[in-house]
């Protein structure tokens, strides 16, 4: 049984940390937000951490949703000005976004800086 378990645990995880490396970089809300040197709506990816204005979620718990190879659901565990909460989120991207950030309730949108 674990022969056979073991292995297909291997391809789910590397599946998704091949996934949040396609993912990896700077975006902001617009092209001109991101030649702002400052900008409270950048957002940075890298591997299993993002990085907000004032606050920083490492990302787990990776799951893939069926039929949307462009996203997948991360549990957000996050600090920042003293405080530590946490929330599932998807990450994905389509034709419109590099990238987008779904939270029950809430869509955000953003472009990839320095394309």
């Amino acid at each position: 049984m674990f022969k056979v378990v073991s292995p297909l645990i291997s391809l789910i995880l590397c599946g998704s940390a091949a996934f949040s490396e396609t993912l990896n970089g700077v975006y902001d809300a617009s092209a001109a937000a991101c030649q702002q040197e400052v900008s409270d709506s950048r957002v940075e990816l890298s591997g299993g951490t993002i990085i907000f204005w004032e606050s920083t979620c490492d990302l787990t718990n990776a799951i893939e949703i069926r039929g949307m190879s462009s996203a997948m659901l991360y549990d957000f565990q996050c600090y920042g000005e003293g405080e530590e909460w946490s929330y599932r989120a998807m990450l994905g991207g389509n034709q419109y976004s590099d990238l987008i950030i779904y939270v029950d309730g809430g869509l955000s949108t953003y472009v990839r800086c320095g394309k």
